[in-house]
């Protein structure tokens, strides 16, 4: 019997061996197979998601378990390792067994990233309302600051002291976005040092509760896109005030975009502010402590010294008072004549006005001085005046010579002012020009508008 077997399991060794000889036979000859590494780094660039999330079943860790080839082409490709994007969540918080295979694996990632220039984005699901372990993966992170191109945090100031703990420098990056929309867990006195930053574009501050003046040795004139909108909870001295907004759009001759939280005192500035390449400009006004009457003339002393020649886009916000509560409208009045002013000299073409203290008829003066608008947001708090929007408007807005380019609008918490009439009259008298119309009414829709609404090549969206 054993003389049967012997030969046998020879045999079947052997099969083995020829099988495997055909196959690296076939692999070689393959068409694939003759595709220059190069043409190979391309396709699997297409195929990494952008940012791509570490997974075992996705580009590029799943392209490195294929095939030795392919493990070796994946591998020695560092820009499939230059993107990624971790979210954390509440067991990584509660069970420090689930985080580790997730810190483990940032950081091979990191190493395989070689020098390429790196994008990283770490953020904090929003049901974890502790301090989570941002921190941990922030660290390791930013021990390869020196080849960071952008970073994204959405997490606890109190999970950022590994910005203070490290001594940064940051020779490539151009893109710093920080979102800290937990309050409850804020640093005030948290400093980031952007110092050794000097090609850094764009920086966004969302929620913070640390000030400006906590950013040290920054120079802001350098960048090209700007957000410092502090948490509505933030202390006064967070917020900039109308000369520190001014100086910065004189100074920097390079930005494009820019949204600020201020503090509307009166600017001690005299000269005008020229801000030749500015496009997005997006303000939200703060009382200080001071005499609220006297906001229009603070407000307009604003408009009044600057000048954006090439402005596309204004988006103004009332945030209220210093103290949180938000301003009755009917206690100060708008500098209507600065402000036409302002809008007269630019070429805008989207407007975007909440909570401030505009009646219809003002809303329309600012129309007739932009004619080349093509979208128009008009906004008032949920439980506030609502003033500005109304059948007035709706009726200049039917006589096409007003905003002919107009293609979206939307009314915001408009109640009841705006009447069905009214609404069908303007989109009538605007078919085949306006695309996109948004209304917030108090009232219930009846049968006839929802007739001509789905006869209406606009896509109008009304919510009751």
């Amino acid at each position: 019997m054993l003389s049967v077997v012997a030969p046998a399991v020879e045999l079947n060794s052997q099969v083995a061996r020829l099988r495997l000889v055909l196959r690296d036979y076939v692999a070689l000859h393959c068409p694939a197979s003759r595709l220059p590494i190069e043409l190979w780094d391309l396709i699997f660039q297409e195929c990494v998601p952008h940012p791509a999330e570490p997974s075992l079943r996705d580009a590029p860790v799943n392209l490195s378990q294929v095939c030795r080839r392919w493990r070796n082409i994946a591998l020695s490709n560092p820009a499939l390792w230059s993107t990624i994007a971790i979210t954390t969540t509440r067991s990584h918080s509660e069970r420090g067994t689930a985080l580790e295979p997730l810190h483990r694996m940032l950081q091979l990632w990191l190493r395989r990233s070689g020098t390429r220039a790196l994008s990283v984005s770490l953020s904090q699901s929003d049901t974890v309302k502790s301090p989570g372990p941002i921190s941990l993966l922030l660290d390791a992170v930013l021990a390869h600051a020196t080849h960071l191109r952008s970073l994204e945090v959405r997490a606890p100031e109190l999970c950022l002291f590994p910005f203070a703990s490290h001594t940064l420098h940051l020779p490539v990056l151009e893109h710093l976005k920080i979102d800290t929309p937990w309050p409850r867990l804020a640093a005030p006195g948290f400093a980031l040092p952007l110092d050794s930053a000097p090609r850094l574009r764009t920086l966004s501050l969302l929620d913070a509760t640390f000030a400006a003046a906590h950013i040290s040795v920054f120079d802001a004139t350098r960048l090209t896109e700007l957000t410092l909108l502090p948490h509505a909870r933030a202390p006064p001295e967070v917020y900039w005030n109308s000369d520190d907004a001014l100086t910065l759009l004189a100074e920097a001759t390079h930005l494009r975009s820019l949204r600020l939280a201020i503090n509307d005192v009166m600017p001690r500035r005299r000269t005008l502010a020229h801000a030749p390449v500015l496009r997005s400009l997006s303000l939200e006004f703060r009382d200080a402590f001071t005499s609220v009457p006297q906001r229009a003339t603070r407000i307009g002393a604003l408009f009044s010294l600057l000048y954006t020649p090439a402005l596309q886009l204004l988006a103004l916000l009332d945030r209220g008072a210093a103290h949180g509560g938000p301003l009755n409208p009917l206690l100060y009045a708008w500098p209507q004549a600065q402000f036409l002013a302002f809008l007269g000299a630019t070429p805008l073409r989207v407007l975007h006005l909440e909570a401030l203290p505009l009646y219809q008829t003002q809303i329309v003066e600012a129309l007739q001085r932009t004619p080349r608008l093509t979208a128009l947001v008009l906004a008032a708090r949920a439980r506030g005046s609502q003033r500005s929007v109304g059948d007035t408007l709706l009726a200049a807005l039917t006589v096409l010579p007003l905003a002919p380019a107009l293609r979206r609008v939307e009314f915001r918490h408009c109640g009841t002012r705006c009447t069905e009439q009214a609404l069908i009259e303007m989109v009538e008298a605007r078919r085949g020009a306006l695309q996109y119309l948004r209304v917030h009414r108090s009232a219930l829709p009846s049968k006839d508008l929802v007739t001509r609404l789905a006869r209406w090549n606009t896509v109008a969206d009304l919510q009751y």
